[in-house]
């Protein structure tokens, strides 16, 4: 008796003490959080010229994010205003929710308290869900949502609602895929799972659904693509599959790399992953394998037909998933069984490098975005010259200079953005060798696409211009000119 008080003694410490650590670290991030980096910029400028009506039709400008996400957005600067720290606030909150849901979750499908642990120690430490629980997009939120369509999902049994429950569900269904895009996945999977059993209700339940998601797909989701296509084409290739195993070995790498940042021996937690997803579709008992499995499946199909990529950010609603499924080896051994071993050696080994150096690169205050956008744009406010100055930003730090500049009242006539497509050498060179001559230039360069750079030709061009001044901030640059 006393020994199993003591077990239950420590296994919630640790369960408090892993819980105060990911409380720390999400709030530690979002107090040193004051400024937007290029993606962030352009939806906070989105934010600022809709209104919440227009949340729902295409926002432009490559922009896609969940209607209901951008209004309780909008509905909070209208108390704080258009402030930094104001709008990462709902990421914020769900990042801490994420960690109590993912320990919902992890309880109710292990059957072994290590299993727990280690899945809600890991969750918490992840980089990508630390950095974009303070980042203004909606895959924090994204998250939160595929955690409750897990945790609940699979508990419904359609047959013995009532009317009343029904009517409810189906409400809350539509309702989902305006806060998360990939809570589709998750409902497709509930769909699905259920309509053997009760087709009926199902198909009841789900032509309301269809009627309102083509709608939904038709006035924004297929513009706003289409958008993104032609501002930024081929943006998210890496997140599509092709019908070859290499290529599916390939994509799934990707994602674990990604999800579990500094960990580099990903073979191991390859091995994991398909024994779990074996394990998974052994398992009769748990209902939620079998969701997690369709759910995974769907994800797949999506990124095969081209439809969603499964990559990055976007595919961060996954995390819990493949936790699950990598951490269900360790799950369902005894302890002295070999396999339990060869399953927790591949578990030390997958996520061996979260130590306290990766802890302090994660409060490093450069981690999350290493220059200060703000600061620079206050730099050319100081020393900008209306007679004689003209501001010109490359495409991807346009959105931080418009932001930024609004925010400080600072609205130069003469501010422009490169428009050099196809983004080459020559249409470089041809753009700023037909610049005004005798003018003076700020150039503006905080970022460049990686698929796309164009700064090293900027840079290029000014070799034999005279360089009035320069301020850099890590990478990123701003530079006034003599033409």
């Amino acid at each position: 008796m006393h020994t199993t008080k003591y077990k239950n003694v420590l296994y919630y410490l640790s369960l408090g003490l892993i819980f105060l650590l990911g409380f720390f670290l999400r709030t530690k991030m979002y107090l040193i959080s004051n400024v937007f980096e290029d993606d962030e910029c352009r939806l906070a400028i989105t934010l600022l010229d809709k209104n919440m009506l227009q949340m729902f039709l295409p926002l432009g400008d490559a922009q896609s994010a969940p209607p209901f996400f951008l209004c309780i957005e909008k509905f909070i600067t209208y108390i704080f205003g258009y402030k930094e720290q104001a709008m990462i606030f709902i990421p914020y909150v769900a990042g801490i929710l994420n960690i109590f849901m993912m320990y919902k979750l992890a309880e109710s499908y292990f059957k072994k308290r290590i299993s727990v642990l280690i899945s809600v120690l890991v969750f918490s430490l992840s980089s990508p869900l630390i950095l974009f629980s303070t980042i203004f997009k909606q895959y924090s939120t994204d998250v939160l949502i595929g955690l409750l369509c897990l945790y609940y999902l699979p508990r419904i049994n359609i047959r013995e609602l009532n009317r009343n429950k029904i009517v409810l569900l189906g409400f809350l269904l539509i309702l989902l895929p305006f806060i998360s895009l990939p809570s589709l996945f998750f409902i497709g999977a509930f769909a699905l799972l259920n309509f053997k059993d009760s087709p009926k209700r199902i198909v009841s339940l789900f032509i309301p659904f269809a009627i309102i998601m083509s709608i939904y797909y038709i006035f924004n989701l297929a513009p706003s693509k289409l958008n993104l296509d032609m501002v930024f084409p081929n943006y998210w290739t890496d997140g599509f599959l092709s019908i070859s195993a290499k290529d599916f070995i390939r994509l799934v790498l990707i994602n674990i790399k990604f999800d579990f940042i500094p960990n580099s021996l990903s073979a191991f937690s390859l091995i994991l992953l398909f024994w779990g997803a074996v394990l998974c579709l052994l398992d009769r008992i748990n209902k939620t394998s079998m969701f997690i499995l369709v759910t995974m499946g769907l994800v797949l199909f999506a990124a095969l037909i081209n439809l969603y990529p499964l990559v990055g950010r976007v595919g961060l609603y996954s995390i819990s998933m493949i936790l699950l499924l990598m951490l269900k080896p360790l799950d369902s051994y005894n302890y002295k069984h070999p396999a339990f071993t060869a399953a927790l050696i591949c578990v030390f080994l997958s996520f061996c490098q979260y130590d306290i150096q990766h802890i302090r690169h994660i409060m490093n205050p450069e981690t999350r975005i290493p220059y200060n956008s703000n600061r620079l744009v206050e730099i050319i406010k100081e020393k900008y010259n209306p007679q004689t100055d003209a501001i010109i930003c490359n495409s991807a730090s346009t959105a931080s200079y418009i932001f930024y500049s609004s925010k400080l009242g600072f609205y130069p006539e003469n501010a422009f953005e490169m428009q050099t497509h196809p983004n080459t050498r020559e249409s470089v060179f041809k753009y700023l060798n037909n610049l005004k001559k005798e003018q003076k230039y700020w150039f503006f360069l905080i970022k460049d696409y990686a698929k796309c750079p164009i700064r090293p030709f900027i840079l290029e061009w000014m070799s034999d211009k005279k360089v009035l001044y320069t301020q850099k901030d890590n990478d990123a640059t701003i530079i006034y000119l003599q033409n």
